[in-house]
């Protein structure tokens, strides 16, 4: 029915920008590292100065022990807040947390960072992973639940295979200021999976 396909993709989209998001992120870090450097004359050589590529691989960590310690936790969250409000919530709090990642990245503020990918991407991404399941087990009939499930775990394999394909975009026409900001508006597709679940 149309309700199990709008349930389905809802599904789809939570786990594109959950597990997807994270495959896709380091796409970005050499382009990030590269903005971040730093030209300066040593002894009369000219020495490029650049963040270490593990400052930026951390970044990934942080956003999966969020994500683990949201889904441990649903149990309690979804029953409160319904996979609905949840899903639209996790989607707020992340496109307003990306809105910080390029002040962080500025100022070098590596705590900073990595506090955002904890509590303002990793969190909502493993609320809206389950929110995602839970709402295909409310919604999807038995027989066609199968099929849901495994149409919106495909999201996680659209989210790697097409982001790094939009952050590419981005990185060839945007200041990296923007890049992170817009990384952060594809978030919207959260906003877009809360609409559709039930």
């Amino acid at each position: 029915t149309a309700l199990q396909w709008s349930n389905t993709f809802a599904g789809m989209l939570c786990f594109t920008f959950s597990y997807g998001f994270i495959r896709s992120w380091p796409n970005l870090w050499t382009p990030l590292q590269e903005s971040m450097s730093k030209t300066e004359i040593i002894n009369g050589t000219e020495v490029v100065i650049a963040p270490s590529m593990d400052k930026f691989s951390i970044t990934s960590g942080y956003m999966l022990n969020g994500l683990q310690i949201a889904a441990a936790f649903c149990g309690l969250i979804l029953p409160t807040l319904g996979n609905r409000n949840a899903t639209f919530l996790a989607g707020i709090i992340a496109i307003l947390g990306y809105q910080f990642f390029p002040y962080a990245l500025e100022t070098e503020n590596w705590t900073l960072l990595y506090c955002l990918c904890l509590f303002t991407i990793g969190i909502p991404m493993g609320v809206v992973n389950s929110a995602g399941q839970n709402n295909i087990k409310n919604t999807v009939s038995g027989p066609s639940r199968g099929f849901a499930t495994t149409f919106a775990v495909a999201g996680n394999t659209v989210g790697h295979f097409c982001l790094p394909l939009v952050f590419d975009w981005y990185c060839g026409t945007f200041e990296m200021t923007t890049v992170l900001k817009l990384a952060g508006v594809l978030f919207v597709g959260l906003l877009i999976a809360g609409v559709l679940m039930k």
